[in-house]
């Protein structure tokens, strides 16, 4: 067990942030050298607009790299949907944790109802609330982020009421396919 700790100290931390850093500053080096603006399937990227760098090839999928050193917890965005939060940035790029990763939690608001509720990640685009038994939560509802009802986490398509639990589960899927998104934006 001591060696396992030691090892991990010792060798995988600084690798991990070595290999942060390395991919920044390829990256920072690429742009540099190309002096154009970055276009991505035609289209030249915002100022607020950042590349996805890296991500697993699969919808379960918790992290993303972008090409910008962001304060932590800084919201990253696709359109007007609520996508992750920066866990932690090296040289000039962040790791961003997905909100349906299943150590993600976000804090969302019932468009219809009004109901606060805490949302934990999934995976594959999944997140889960349990409710109180009798609220007013079905099928279709629109989940906004705290109360920025301008931002989208997703939409309601299962509600489980089991007569033995005291709690409704409410599942909600997010619109964002991440195998396919390859530019965001950032908030605040």
């Amino acid at each position: 067990m001591a060696a396992a700790v030691v090892f991990f100290t010792n060798v995988f931390v600084p690798a991990r942030q070595i290999l942060l850093e390395t991919a920044g500053n390829i990256v920072w080096q690429y742009r540099k050298f190309q002096r154009d603006p970055l276009i991505i399937n035609r289209r030249i990227l915002a100022p607020s607009e950042v590349l996805i760098l890296a991500k697993h090839a699969d919808e379960f999928s918790s992290v993303i790299l972008i090409n910008k050193s962001l304060p932590k917890r800084t919201e990253i965005i696709s359109e007007n949907t609520l996508v992750g939060f920066v866990l932690e940035s090296a040289g000039s790029i962040s790791k961003v944790e997905l909100i349906t990763a299943s150590s993600a939690k976000v804090g969302g608001v019932l468009g219809r109802s009004g109901i606060i509720a805490e949302f934990e990640g999934r995976g594959a685009g999944l997140l889960e609330a349990h409710l109180p038994k009798g609220s007013d939560v079905s099928e279709g509802d629109a989940v906004f982020y705290g109360e920025n009802i301008g931002l989208v986490v997703g939409g309601v398509v299962r509600v489980d009421d089991n007569p033995a639990n005291p709690f409704v589960d409410v599942f909600v899927q997010s619109p964002i396919n991440i195998t396919t998104l390859q530019v965001v934006s950032y908030g605040r």
